[in-house]
């Protein structure tokens, strides 16, 4: 009598404990490593300390997911389909990338692959009702520490400055939270307010103190999306919201309430924080204005002018590419290229390396194959969506009532993602942020149907046991193999950190490295450096001719305006004219407004040369 309690409890312990377990992970991440102001190089990608742990994380979740490989018949499906094949399509382009620009690419399609084999781990896991509900909880204080944050900073950004490294100036008098840009933290922001409705939505058949929670909840994140002054992602939210409460109609009255009441309080205390806030030095180098308010309306104009010019150049490609692309990693040094063939003036003053679009991107750099292998990606984004699309025709056609849709609880939590899909196509946040990838992924996996992961009543490629022990040590290896290099690319950062607080006054600081592949081009930049700096102590002939190489290898890949007029003057040097005037091109193709370039003067000599290189 006893076996069948013992066996019911021994199967809710076997599902608890994998369902605390992502929370508890998800609540690490999100809650604890995000927040803590971790030293870090400047830059993206995994130059950033919180990137590098993010992956390091993936890899701890790598390892706990791939025992559930060990099942006869593996989850995925439809889904899995099409996201390995929107990886391999979208990592074709390398077999026909230039070896230049080859290694600028590693970084990116490590990191597709790495978010598709999350995502079909994750798939392995039943996503149940109680468990998306922590997990989107999860989200919404995550959210919520990310406002109080922002408050700190607008209203005491000197003490901000000096325990999380804020630059109010630099931010131009937003809040960042703990991200590093402010349309990070309004994507953030956004999509935890989405959580916050759709939990709001359905917490009214719930306890009384629950709806109360969620509906402060929804006024704090909605607040805090004004707050972060993020149009893109103010437009975001109050699509995915409307999107949410058109599905939930009932919860129009309770949930609008909470909504305005949040709106109205961020607008209230954005200009409230700027007045009340303590004064904060500004650079005298700063040419924006000082006021908040112009501030905002002077960044927003030259937001709109070069949002136009990167996609003018950006679909004015070489038309013998169209197909192919340009190359993966390409796109930084022949953006400025681009430019100039089409008699467009660069208003940049820092490089470019991305187009804001990841649509763009993709087709500039990878081409058709890329670019059906992102929608290959955005169709699993819209899964949600099909059965409440289908219904809704069929409704339509009968002249149904809107009320008896189906599919409308499947949407909802599609809705959800509209915030970071929206943010990936004005901006490049997964390359900036690797837990806005993570973010992401889980979303993805939360929002899907159940029946889009199943796998086909015929399969049975995964029945053999020793095929399934293979897929489950190869996941393990692979997890294993990501914390390793991760944990030494930690390493790696710190040494690089070091030698720039000490000028790269030291030669021999970069000779040894424990992972020189994490960050690959930094290092290279560095050492160039540092053989300038001997060569300025020194004069020997040698250590220039180490920084010429290093320096010429990497603005093969990249653009810099101080490190091309280093090669600039030692042309100069050396009486090389036809070289000294293609550099000098070349600055003022990326850099026109340096006036070190003198950049009215040198066109002619410099195309011809830059031509002839290409």
């Amino acid at each position: 009598m006893m076996y069948l309690p013992l066996r019911a409890f021994s199967r809710y312990f076997k599902r608890a404990i994998p369902d605390c377990a992502i929370v508890g992970m998800l609540a690490l991440l999100l809650s604890v490593l995000l927040i803590i102001p971790w030293p870090t190089l400047p830059g993206t990608g995994l130059l950033l300390t919180i990137n590098l742990i993010t992956w390091i994380w993936v890899g701890l979740c790598g390892l706990g997911l791939c025992t559930t490989l060990l099942r006869r018949r593996l989850q995925g499906g439809q889904v899995a389909k099409l996201v390995f094949t929107g990886a391999l399509l979208m990592s074709l382009p390398l077999m026909w990338t230039s070896e230049t620009f080859r290694s600028n690419a590693f970084d990116r399609i490590a990191g597709l692959w790495g978010m598709a084999v999350f995502l079909c781990l994750l798939l392995q896991v039943p996503a149940r009702g109680d468990l998306r509900r922590r997990i989107y909880a999860t989200i919404v204080f995550a959210g919520l520490i990310q406002v109080g944050l922002s408050v700190w900073q607008l209203l005491f950004p000197a003490s901000a400055q000096v325990w999380m490294g804020y630059d109010i100036n630099l931010m131009a008098s937003r809040p960042a939270g703990s991200l590093s840009q402010a349309n990070q933290l309004g994507s953030f922001v956004a999509t935890a307010l989405a959580c916050s409705v759709l939990l709001g939505t359905g917490s009214l058949k719930r306890k009384r103190y629950l709806h109360i929670l969620n509906g402060l909840s929804t006024l704090l994140l909605s607040a805090g999306v004004i707050l972060t002054q993020s149009r893109a992602m103010q437009a975001a939210s109050v699509l995915a919201v409307v999107v949410l409460l058109v599905l939930n109609t009932n919860a129009v009255r309770n949930v609008g309430i909470w909504l305005i009441a949040g709106v109205i309080t961020g607008s209230l205390l954005f200009p409230a924080l700027q007045s009340m806030r303590q004064a904060a030095d500004a650079e005298a180098t700063n040419t924006q204005p000082v006021d908040y308010q112009a501030r905002l309306k002077w960044n927003r104009a030259h937001s709109n002018n070069e949002r136009f010019v990167m996609m003018q150049a950006t679909t004015t490609m070489d038309r013998h590419h169209i197909f192919a692309g340009e190359g993966l990693g390409s796109f930084e040094v022949l953006f400025p290229k681009i430019l100039s063939q089409n008699g467009v003036n660069n208003p940049f003053p820092l490089t470019v390396s991305h187009p804001h679009n990841e649509i763009l991107y993709a087709w500039f750099e990878g081409g058709i194959v890329a670019v059906m292998g992102l929608f290959a990606w955005l169709y699993v984004g819209f899964m949600p969506f099909q059965r409440l699309l289908a219904s809704g025709w069929r409704r339509l056609v009968g002249r149904g009532a809107f009320g008896s849709l189906a599919g409308r609880t499947v949407a909802a939590r599609g809705a959800v993602i509209i915030p970071l899909i929206a943010h990936t196509m004005s901006e490049f946040p997964l390359y900036q942020s690797a837990t806005h990838a993570v973010l992401l992924v889980v979303l993805v996996w939360l929002a899907l149907p159940v029946r889009a992961a199943r796998p086909a009543a015929s399969s049975s490629v995964f029945a053999g046991f020793g095929l399934r022990v293979a897929l489950t040590s190869t996941v393990a290896l692979l997890s294993l193999a990501v914390i390793v290099f991760m944990a030494t690319g930690l390493s790696t950062a710190s040494q690089l950190r070091d030698a720039e607080s000490f000028e790269m006054m030291d030669s021999t600081a970069l000779l040894e490295v424990m992972n020189p592949w994490s960050q690959p081009d930094r290092l290279l930049f560095d050492r160039a450096v540092t053989e300038l700096m001997v060569f300025s102590q020194t004069h020997d002939r040698a250590s220039l001719d180490r920084f010429q190489a290093m320096a010429e290898n990497w603005l093969g890949r990249h653009n810099d305006a101080n490190l091309t007029w280093s090669l600039v003057r030692i042309a100069r040097l050396h009486g090389n004219e036809l070289r000294e005037e293609y550099w000098r091109h070349r600055g003022c193709l990326s850099f026109s407004q340096d006036q070190r370039f003198q950049c009215q003067g040198s066109a002619s000599v410099g195309s011809t040369l830059l031509r002839s290189k290409k």
